[in-house]
């Protein structure tokens, strides 16, 4: 979704985080769109109504205002939206299990057909106990997120936006979650992720 065309984008000369909320000629708003020194991000809302059509504030000051605004989960959806545009969201995942690695690599000119990325595009590359090795782009053109390899078995997801971050976290845990086996833990987990272990049965 792209911001509104009739939002004023000029610089305004005031530190901190802009956020519009739109259509701007009607009462009830559908969408909020932030704009920080990371980037800008639309958010979209569930008819919400606001008194205010455009506030500019510090990250601090505007979560403290933004609490009192709309209604249900309206708040937090935009100070999320804040947050992402000023510090960014993050996510680190752990790989567990012997052999276990997760690189960085450059797509070489003679990958072939079956290169996820062009060549000279940068990959992560992830070995997770199957015959096959996972690679993936290492930043998704569309929704900005990106990959960063932490060390041989950490892998961070970073980005403006709180969903897609999650979304693609999600995904790449999904690849061989660790909550999936209950005697070893072996895969990719959230870090600070409890896991159950179970003990291994034993011959009577």
């Amino acid at each position: 979704m792209a911001p509104p065309p009739n939002v004023d984008r000029r610089p305004t000369g005031e530190p901190g985080v802009g956020v519009f909320f739109y259509p701007a000629a009607s009462e009830v708003k559908t969408a909020a769109w932030a704009a920080g020194t990371l980037g800008e991000t639309v958010t979209p809302l569930h008819d919400v109504r606001v008194q205010t059509v455009r506030a500019l504030a510090g990250r601090r000051r505007a979560e403290a205002e933004l609490l009192l605004w709309g209604a249900g989960g309206t708040a937090s959806l935009v100070c999320s939206a804040v947050s992402g545009v000023s510090d960014g969201h993050a996510l680190t995942l752990r790989l567990d299990g012997t052999g276990f690695r997760v690189e960085k690599k450059v797509v070489e000119a003679d990958a072939g057909p079956a290169a996820v990325a062009p060549p000279g595009t940068e990959v992560v590359v992830l070995r997770i106990g199957y015959s096959n090795v996972h690679t993936l782009p290492a930043v998704d053109e569309r929704t900005g997120v990106r990959l960063i390899v932490l060390g041989p078995q950490a892998l961070q997801v970073a980005g403006i936006d709180y969903q897609a971050v999650h979304q693609a976290a999600a995904k790449v845990r999904a690849l061989r979650p660790a909550a999936r086996d209950p005697y070893k833990n072996k895969g990719i987990r959230y870090e600070g992720e409890p896991l159950r272990k179970k003990e291994s049965k034993k011959d009577s």
